[in-house]
């Protein structure tokens, strides 16, 4: 265009164009790593939670199967020392129950998840009294008095 003067004046439409598209993709480009770093911290945040919650829940199972053994335990006394035996805690989910003899008085209790190897283990029998008659096979009883020798107590079988 010509001014009064006869320069020339550049035209108002005549400016680069192309800035809208760049700025564009470049919010684009920011935005999608700000959702990566965001679905990252997220992810990692879930892995974590979800982890807890398997391990609380392998700690509650342990729990259960330990206060199985401990309530077996007050029934009699195991049939041998040390004793094996496998209880299904959940449905379909055994731990072995393993009680040992430290002492005339004190036993040793640990549980463990059951592995296939554990299959031919005995299933945990309701009271050690009735199925063991309260000794631990080594001739001692289960503190009723019935000792070793006589009575229903206890003894090899």
């Amino acid at each position: 265009m010509r001014t009064s003067r006869g320069t020339f004046r550049a035209a108002a439409s005549s400016r680069p164009r192309g800035h809208a598209l760049a700025c564009t993709m470049i919010f684009l480009v920011l935005a999608m790593l700000l959702w990566t770093s965001t679905f990252r911290q997220t992810a990692g945040w879930l892995r974590t939670e979800t982890a807890q919650i398997v391990r609380n829940e392998r700690e509650l199972r342990s729990a259960r199967a330990m206060a199985w053994a401990l309530t077996l335990l007050e029934t009699g006394l195991p049939p041998s020392a040390p004793y094996s035996c496998r209880a299904e805690i959940a449905a379909g989910e055994f731990y072995v129950l393993t009680f040992e003899s430290e002492q005339a008085q004190r036993r040793l209790v640990s549980v463990r998840p059951a592995q296939s190897a554990d299959l031919l283990l005995p299933l945990a029998p309701a009271t050690f009294a009735a199925d063991s008659g309260g000794g631990d096979g080594n001739g001692n009883g289960n503190g009723n008095g019935h000792g070793k020798g006589g009575g229903k107590g206890g003894g090899k079988k």
